[in-house]
C-alpha cells in the first residue's frame, strides 16, 4: 500500500513545485481511498468476470 502512497504523494508534489494545480490534502486522501475500495473489490470482480 506504501507504493501508491508514495506516488500518489509525487503527484501532490509535483503539483505544488510546479505551480500547476493545487496541493490539497483532500485529494491524497480521497485518492488513497479509491485505491483502498479498489484492492478490496478486486477479487469480486475477478471471480465475476473470469476471462478464459
Amino acid at each position: 500500500m506504501e507504493i501508491p502512497f508514495l506516488f500518489i504523494s509525487l503527484i501532490e508534489i509535483l503539483q505544488f513545485i510546479t505551480h500547476r494545480g493545487s496541493l490539497d490534502i483532500d485529494d491524497l486522501i480521497l485518492n488513497l481511498f479509491g485505491i483502498f475500495i479498489g484492492y478490496l473489490l478486486y477479487p469480486a470482480f475477478k471471480r465475476i468476470f473470469q476471462l478464459y
